[in-house]
């Protein structure tokens, strides 16, 4: 059986509980958590769909006029994603209201791994014929600085270019910067639009107006932050969240350059982004920060989505061990502290080239991110040391 993607939606303990257990237990199943409570509301729900595209959702139907609300609102916004009743206790008259709501499956309290098993099986056949309408790009990476100078700037160019290796992919730079957004400068863009023009087109984007607004730098096409305006405080509400959403439709690849203020622009698109990457140094300074950092992404339940870049991480006496304890997480990669390399990109206006120890760690990065297999020249022995054996985290789903 092939992965399935699935979440659940209860305020029953109990029966999330023994419901995720179940579904722990199946290897061909993937739990996408949330922490939606309470019945969520649509731009909430349509937000989670978006982002984490669920294929089958298992609904509590204790209060089953609650319970078939639910499934009406999420098959308005994600057509032919399935639906799977659960009760606390098997009931003839919830199973004959659940199905006449067009829930595939009944699910009763205890549940038995197999009975689990066998649902999830005839729902792959439906799924498999009749796949999910909302099938939305699930690689959109933001980047993150711990404070000003940590080079998240620098990763997301570098990544965004090292994720477009074969001919038929795609990426989208967008400089959601808005104090100080530098994506221009260091590719060497001429003048062009910029998010806030883009902004004004925002609930009626098309690919037309989208072409006027993006540079085109190869595959990439990137879309400044444009100088900061006195009527920025103007700039229509959810703008982000609508370009975010357009760009996902339209590229294999979508990077996110942030400020690192967590202002409500930055806030918006943190909230569609399927992996956050936390760009920090090994100056105690910049840990600081991070752990900062770190402490307001847990209170906005995005946590799991985060991946710790540690920037010029052979810059420094500090191990590992020590950064991971201090921010709480592990790392998710190391890029060496390759100056000639940075200075040679800034000359070029373009990312590094993938024979220095941090281009070749970005593509390694981007290998990782895809699944794609290393080529020979970077299966060979790195002069990286210590940190080029760092372990890449897998990316945790929330």
């Amino acid at each position: 059986m092939e992965i399935l993607r699935g979440t659940i939606f209860s305020d029953d303990p109990n029966l999330r509980e023994q419901l995720e257990d179940v579904l722990g237990k199946i290897r061909a199943f993937s739990l996408v958590r949330h922490t939606i409570s309470g019945f969520p509301t649509e731009e909430r729900l349509a937000t989670f769909l978006e982002v984490q595209a669920p294929a089958i959702v298992f609904i509590d139907i204790s209060d089953i006029e609650r319970g078939i609300q639910l499934g009406n609102l999420i098959n308005k916004l994600s057509r032919n994603v399935q639906l799977v009743a659960v009760a606390p206790k098997d009931d003839p008259q919830l199973l004959l209201t659940a199905m006449r709501a067009g829930m595939r499956e009944y699910l009763a309290l205890p549940l038995s791994i197999n009975e689990v098993v066998a649902a999830l099986s005839r729902l792959k056949e439906l799924l498999q014929a009749n796949p999910p309408s909302a099938e939305y790009n699930q690689n959109v990476y933001s980047f993150l600085p711990a404070k000003p100078g940590s080079g998240a700037s620098t990763a997301c160019i570098n990544l965004g270019f090292a994720l477009t290796k074969s001919p038929e992919s795609r990426a989208a730079l967008l400089d959601f910067d808005m104090h100080c957004g530098v994506l221009d400068f260091l590719l060497k863009l001429p003048q062009g639009f910029s998010v806030r023009d883009a902004a004004e087109h925002a609930a009626h984007m098309d690919e037309a107006i989208w072409m006027r607004m993006v540079t085109q730098v190869g595959r990439v096409d990137v879309l400044r932050a444009g100088r900061p305006r006195e009527y920025d405080s103007q700039l229509p509400n959810d703008f982000a969240s609508e370009l975010v959403s357009f760009a996902r439709r339209q590229y294999q690849t979508v990077c996110l350059d942030l400020s690192g203020h967590f202002d409500k622009i930055s806030v918006d698109v943190l909230q569609h982004s399927n992996k956050i990457f936390l760009v920090t140094t090994p100056e105690l300074a910049a840990l600081y920060a991070a752990r900062r950092s770190m402490e307001i992404l847990q209170s906005l339940h995005l946590k799991d989505r985060v991946g710790i870049l540690l920037n010029r991480a052979n810059s420094q006496k500090i191990n590992q061990a020590q950064v991971e304890e201090l921010l709480g997480t592990g790392i998710y990669a190391a890029i060496p502290n390759d100056y000639q390399a940075v200075q040679d990109s800034l000359t070029a206006g373009h990312c590094m080239a993938p024979s220095t120890s941090a281009g070749r760690r970005y593509h390694e990065i981007a290998d990782n991110l895809t699944g794609r297999k290393p080529s020979s020249q970077q299966k060979k022995k790195s002069i990286f040391g210590v940190f080029e054996k760092l372990t890449m985290k897998a990316a945790v789903v929330n």
